[in-house]
């Protein structure tokens, strides 16, 4: 049976079990091994002496594969320690694998969650108490061909020499993380949240800011992250570009160029997207139009907005500003990505106006992708709001991101103050009571596709 969701290429794997190690996060980074030039057979040969030139090759040859082995026995020995004596596969055997049978090769006892599978797929199968499916994977030129599952508890079918026994490793896709902030991540050492809300987030992104002007910090940074990011095993990660609306225009530019450098460098192993924000009452401005333009002519950008809390702006004109937004997303044909209703007021509920706009804008021809972050005020509404609001965004075609590592932090938090939060006074000793999430099981449901993100690391939200 073939794996729906899985890309083409073999790369969208990685094991758990070799998380530990700069070769384990995924297969691409094991690499191939080139195959080795043999001189050709002459059975005549057998009865010559061999050439100087070719006793060397040949002792040379044997002490390489020498070497191999025992670094293979050692790998063997030093991953069986330690897991108390569990067999592990090396990236030895995955490499002789890959190199024997030129790309094409199997991976047994494996164990593949049962969520990637289509439904009519795993409604059959045998899963067990983690949700996983024990399977055997056949890679074909580096592209995962089928999955079958090892329903009799049986070996792989392919040769010998090109099978890895995995011994239960868990298999899955590589990570798409759709919702970060690179370009201020690892600033917490400079900038810190002493209280760890919102507001004080937002202070503190204002303060580092000029930092952001020297492209070299800002690379560094970013550079680190997606480093991170692809040795536990992201393929696909999304940053939005902080500072690229600043009115500093060397801070514009610093941005730009850290993101079009880390999107080359890392362009084969790690997809590298952007999201140029406005906030969301200035897509109604003059400068609009320039920031939009601007964020199209570097490839990988989409539009976005942070909304903010709109408990106190009329209606009318937030839904304003979002068809001016979605009017400068179909002239340039660029998908749109949101944060919006991040707080904890539930007099917010920009969504809901989100969906009238979209609406107007599909009506008009607009087929460009949506997603909205974040979303965490939909838990507050009342039933009526949130059936609706799932419905309308599952008809519209739109996706939701949630960020729990950050909401469950930042919302219902003391110290938190208006205009983002309702106010939480932080000389009260006060337990959170609210965890900030979004409704995921409910969108889910009505048709949504929903998603988690990692959003910040080390920075101060």
């Amino acid at each position: 049976m073939t794996l729906e969701g899985f890309g083409a290429n073999v790369c969208n794997c990685s094991f758990e079990s070799f998380a530990m190690s700069p070769f384990s996060c995924s297969l691409v980074d094991h690499g191939t091994l080139a195959v080795p030039k043999f001189f050709p057979f002459d059975p005549t040969m057998l009865s010559k002496p061999l050439p100087t030139s070719i006793s060397l090759s040949v002792c040379l040859g044997l002490s390489a594969a020498a070497a191999v082995l025992a670094l293979h026995a050692s790998s063997c020995k030093k991953n069986n320690n330690k897991t108390g004596g569990k067999k592990k596969p090396s990236r030895w055997q995955l490499c002789w694998a890959q190199t024997l049978g030129r790309n094409s090769y199997q991976l047994a006892n494996v164990r593949v969650p049962v969520a990637v599978f289509r439904a009519e797929v795993s409604a059959c199968m045998n899963v067990d108490q983690e949700g996983l499916v024990e399977c055997n994977i056949t890679i074909q030129d580096g592209t995962i061909a089928a999955i079958e599952e090892r329903t009799d508890g049986g070996t792989a079918s392919s040769s010998f020499w090109t099978t890895v026994d995995c011994h239960g490793c868990v298999v899955i896709p590589r990570f798409a993380d759709a919702h970060t902030h690179l370009v201020k991540s690892q600033t917490v050492p400079r900038n810190r949240n002493s209280t760890g809300t919102m507001t004080e987030a937002f202070a503190a992104d204002g303060s580092d800011e000029p930092r952001w002007a020297y492209q070299e910090d800002v690379f560094r940074r970013m550079d680190f992250a997606a480093k991170c990011a692809v040795h536990h095993g992201t393929r696909t990660i999304r940053t939005h570009l902080d500072g690229c609306s600043s009115p500093d225009p060397s801070v514009q530019q610093a941005v730009y160029g850290a993101f079009d450098n880390i999107r080359e460098k890392y362009s084969a192993v790690l997809t590298v997207q952007g999201v140029a924000n406005l906030y969301l009452p200035l897509w109604m401005t003059l400068e609009a139009t320039q920031h939009a333009d601007q964020a199209a002519a570097h490839p990988n950008v989409v539009l976005g907005a942070y909304v903010g809390n709109t408990a106190d702006i009329p209606p009318a004109e937030t839904l304003q500003a979002m068809d001016a937004l979605l009017t400068h997303a179909a002239r340039l044909q660029l998908d749109v990505d949101l944060h919006i209703d991040e707080s904890n007021d539930p007099r917010c509920c920009a969504m809901k106006v989100w969906c009238e706009s979209l609406k107007k804008s599909r009506a008009a021809g607009y087929q460009g992708r949506v997603v909205l972050g974040h979303c965490c005020t939909l838990s507050l509404q009342d039933a009526a709001t949130q059936a609706f609001v799932c419905t309308q965004l599952a008809a519209l075609g739109a996706y939701v991101v949630s960020n729990p590592l950050t909401n469950l932090g930042l919302q219902d938090r003391q110290g938190s103050k208006p205009p983002l939060s309702l106010m939480i006074p932080n000389d009260q000793s006060r337990t959170p009571q609210w965890r900030g999430l979004t409704l995921l099981q409910e969108l889910r449901a009505a048709g949504v596709t929903v998603a988690c993100a990692s959003d910040n690391v080390r920075d101060q939200w």
